[in-house]
């Protein structure tokens, strides 16, 4: 996490890392480690980085929860705050390009996201006090309004990272246009397929996983003790791996075509890198409210929302702000 004392060095070891402190511009990385690690220090510069991301997704959740409490005490209700469900923890999907995803994960962060979701379906948000269907549906109401009536909250980014962002996928979108690269993701869909996935992109590689994977509307003690379960996780491993295996050769050689319009990217764009990074130091510093609780107005009363208020994030494990533009 960046703070005030190393965010200038941070944004100076991102630039000169580009090659972009002098008059003499280093030449951009001729190997594909030092073409990926350029990659990923500008997209996390602009898009945070996972911990980043989870944390920016807590505070929305919180603070949305902190007012919907406040409305509900001031008319005299109980809130129970549901449970956060976190959706920020998978790798971020760049334009839904396969060519750009990180190698060497463990997994894709979906079963983490369902596991969250199942956690929160155990604790659920209704008081075994509350009673009668008139009474549920009441306090349903209530806390629609209270809903209703919270400051609008939606995805935080920097200014100018949504921009910077869409360069980068306008850059790699081209680049997999490319006859030679159009060749290697054939060949990556042909070794997914060879290893038995129903895939040939890394997008459609997710969506089997998400196939697997049971629902989340059972607690998830009952969830993880399922054989569907366990079999799922598994297959989620092997899917990562697989697909590290399959798409090396497709990433590297994207990460070597790519560097030198990265490197003059960082270099054109060390304003907005810059206010970037001031912003999330700033957005880094804001404490997350801590939410619970409210208080009881009369007796066997409480309150329960139909839309269970949590992060506001496109959903789905893996699912990032990134721009999805897809050439032609």
């Amino acid at each position: 996490m960046i703070n005030k004392m190393s965010l200038a060095v941070a944004v100076a070891a991102l630039l000169a890392a580009g090659g972009c402190t002098s008059a003499d511009k280093a030449p951009p990385p001729v190997d594909a480690a030092g073409a990926t690690a350029a990659y990923t220090r500008l997209v996390e510069a602009a898009d945070g980085t996972r911990d980043q991301r989870i944390r920016d997704e807590k505070l929305v959740w919180a603070e949305l929860n902190q007012s919907i409490l406040a409305c509900m005490r001031k008319a005299g209700l109980d809130y129970t705050v549901p449970p956060f469900v976190m959706t920020a923890g998978g790798p971020s999907d760049p334009g839904d390009l396969t060519s750009v995803l990180p190698l060497g994960l463990p997994d894709f962060g979906i079963a983490e996201n369902r596991e969250s979701m199942a956690r929160a379906t155990t604790a659920g948000v209704v008081p075994a006090r509350l009673t009668g269907a008139d009474e549920k549906s009441g306090y349903d109401d209530a806390v629609d309004t209270c809903t209703a009536a919270a400051p609008a909250r939606d995805d935080w980014d920097p200014d100018g990272a949504g921009e910077l962002l869409g360069k980068i996928v306008d850059i790699f979108s081209a680049i997999e246009q490319q006859p030679a690269v159009q060749a290697k993701l054939k060949a990556y869909g042909s070794c997914l397929n060879q290893a038995g996935y129903q895939a040939t992109t890394a997008a459609a590689l997710r969506d089997t996983i998400y196939a697997k994977l049971p629902t989340a509307d059972v607690p998830w003690a009952t969830l993880s003790a399922s054989p569907e379960w366990r079999q799922a996780v598994d297959y989620e491993r092997r899917a990562a791996a697989d697909d590290t295996r399959c798409r090396t050769d497709l990433h590297d050689t994207v990460m070597l075509i790519g560097a030198p319009q990265v490197q003059k990217l960082t270099a054109d764009s060390a304003a907005t890198l810059a206010t970037i990074a001031e912003q999330r130091t700033a957005r880094d510093a804001v404490p997350i409210p801590a939410v619970g609780g409210g208080h009881t107005a009369a007796p066997g009363r409480s309150a329960r929302g139909r839309r269970r208020p949590g992060p506001l994030r496109r959903a789905g494990a893996g699912r990032s702000r990134w721009p999805r533009r897809r050439p032609g």
